[in-house]
């Protein structure tokens, strides 16, 4: 138990450094691929904090399961092989395809949030395993279980097989790049791996398979931005201290909340798609409000043109 708490902190800590560094690479180039990536790394940095948590606490909590279960054992690949397929081809029909796993992914994340579930089911009140949730042939598609295979070979499909033509392409051009999508494709197939050691009952390798596993998919994203002679500079994006202040303020404030009234937590928790429309609902406002400021912007600059 403590050696796999220390390998899950070291992943998670990876993790989000890594999910700075590619968000730093879109925002400096803005490319589909780089914001793919981006969400696919900050999806297995978020599960694996996770897990991380429920050891550190001697168990799951129903939320945190949930969590871990879509974001890692779900779809801890699907976002970065869709975002390695959109680096390869950008021809339109990759959208068109994006689109369908977006709508799926939304499906499946209301599966696992109103799924039955029973932890006792689990070895340990902390394993990482989804035996918690009914069996396929109890609920067939309707068991988060069931969405689990076609997503992840999906993901480690295009992972592994685009770095892998990745590689052979580069081979020649860029070694030190081909060696970055070569440990790209290693990664890939360790991950994968510990998955499915993990679905035949073997889950002691899950923690150290995964800091393994994304520190050499860290190393390979690392490498293929070397250029020959140096290293690149990375600026990590700057996060302005009243934004910081308001994020606290309001955490803390959902917090007390929740502590002072445990009704409204539990109604949370036995319905979980409330949190699913409060969450669609914050989206939409604040896109209203990008939606507003652009347009401000834009009267601005044409108001200044006029001048």
């Amino acid at each position: 138990m403590p050696n796999d708490l220390i390998f899950s902190s070291i992943a998670s800590a990876v993790a989000w450094l890594f999910t700075l560094l590619t968000y730093q690479q879109y925002r400096t180039r803005g490319r589909q691929h780089q914001l793919l990536w981006t969400l696919g790394i900050a999806s297995f940095a978020l599960s694996v904090t996770a897990d991380t948590v429920a050891r550190a606490q001697g168990g799951w909590s129903e939320g945190g399961y949930r969590l871990w279960y879509f974001f890692g054992a779900m779809h801890g690949v699907t976002l970065l092989g869709q975002g390695t397929l959109h680096l390869l081809d950008k021809r339109p029909w990759t959208n068109r395809l994006l689109e369908v796993i977006v709508v799926l992914m939304l499906v499946s994340l209301l599966i696992v949030l109103n799924a039955p579930l029973d932890l006792s089911k689990l070895g340990t009140p902390w394993e990482p395993k989804g035996t918690a949730f009914p069996d396929i042939a109890v609920l067939g598609f309707a068991t988060p279980r069931f969405w689990t295979i076609p997503f992840n070979i999906y993901g480690t499909l295009w992972l592994v097989g685009g770095a892998l033509y990745s590689t052979a392409q580069l081979w020649r051009v860029s070694r030190t790049r081909a060696m970055g999508t070569l440990l790209i494709a290693v990664s890939g197939l360790l991950l994968a791996g510990t998955s499915s050691l993990n679905r035949f009952g073997i889950v002691y390798l899950e923690s150290i398979g995964r800091m393994v596993g994304v520190t050499v998919l860290f190393v390979g994203f690392v490498f293929t931005t070397l250029e020959p002679e140096r290293l690149p500079k990375v600026n990590l994006p700057r996060i302005p201290p009243l934004v910081t202040v308001a994020v606290i303020g309001w955490g803390l404030a959902i917090a007390a909340f929740f502590q002072l009234e445990p009704a409204a937590w539990r109604a949370l928790t036995e319905y979980p798609g409330l949190f699913l429309i409060g969450l669609l609902i914050v989206v939409l406002f604040w896109l209203v409000l990008q939606k507003a400021r652009h347009r401000t912007q834009a009267f601005e600059r044409e108001h200044h043109s006029d001048l």
